[in-house]
C-alpha cells in the first residue's frame, strides 16, 4: 500500500498542487477540491498544525 496518493501527476507537479492547496486552505480557511485531493491536504495541514 503506498504512503500516498499520486493523483495522476509526477513529483514536482503533485508537490506543487498540494503546496498550493494547502496554503489556500491556511489562507482562506476552505478549498473546494476532489476527495482523494483533500485526503492529501489534510494529512499534510494537520502535520503542519502541530
Amino acid at each position: 500500500m503506498a504512503m500516498y496518493r499520486k493523483l495522476g501527476k509526477k513529483a514536482d507537479q503533485r508537490k506543487a498542487l498540494l503546496r498550493n492547496q494547502v496554503t489556500q486552505l491556511l489562507y482562506h480557511g476552505k478549498i473546494e477540491t476532489t476527495e482523494a485531493r483533500a485526503k492529501e491536504v489534510r494529512k499534510i495541514a494537520e502535520h503542519l498544525s502541530l
